[in-house]
């Protein structure tokens, strides 16, 4: 069973149509709920938008000419409960401030891997808000305290089911063929997590887990 089953409708707003197909390939199966909008005039953008009707828009903030707080208020004439996810360049630190603070639901690294963007519309599509790596800072962005107090909030859902799964004693390959997902993902998720958390031997995973009732 694909592990995309109930990905929401998504447009891809970028004039990088390498990218576009990129990302539609990581969505397998569920290719048709993804379109490009590969126009750059704002007002085709939006028409294009406006008759799909996404559930959420990754957008290239340089590619619509339009300042995010902008592009948020033409998306809201006619897009109420559109969320978007900004793919910004790893060195526009102030461009992804900006989109948080026009209320984009999330920010991910032009320079990070294509398994991010997918990750960012699991957690925007579960109604939380995703930091791509090197945007972590950005979480104060809005003037609040930084959300991301303990190392299980800095996790990803993947990345945590993963983690939960190797404490449980499965295998790489066994969660692969859970997930519906190669077993190369699954590391990377893995590798990811045990990062963010600052632990890599199972033995400490374990303890992690059960500190947190995972087990």
């Amino acid at each position: 069973m694909s592990s995309f089953v109930k990905l929401p409708v998504v447009v891809i707003v970028s004039s990088n149509s390498v990218i576009s197909n990129a990302v539609i390939s990581l969505f397998e199966s569920e290719r048709a709920g993804l379109c490009r909008a590969d126009d750059s005039h704002p007002r085709q953008v939006m028409r294009s938008i406006e008759r799909e009707q996404p559930d959420i828009v990754i957008v290239d903030p340089d590619t619509v000419g339009l300042r995010p707080a902008a592009f948020m208020a033409e998306l809201r004439k006619s897009n109420a409960h559109t969320e978007v996810i900004g793919y910004v360049a790893c060195y526009a630190g102030g461009l992804a401030r900006e989109c948080l603070k026009a209320g984009f639901a999330g920010i991910v690294s032009q320079s990070g891997a294509m398994i991010d963007i997918v990750e960012a519309v699991r957690t925007v599509a579960m109604g939380g808000v995703f930091i791509g790596e090197g945007f972590e800072n950005l979480c104060q962005a809005t003037g609040e305290e930084p959300l991301q107090q303990d190392p299980t909030d800095l996790l990803s859902p993947r990345e945590r089911h993963v983690l939960q799964q190797v404490a449980r004693g499965l295998s790489l390959k066994e969660i692969a063929n859970e997930l519906g997902i190669s077993t190369k993902t699954v590391e990377t998720y893995k590798a990811r997590a045990s990062e963010k958390i600052g632990l890599t031997k199972r033995s400490s995973i374990v303890e992690f887990a059960l500190e947190r009732s995972w087990l």
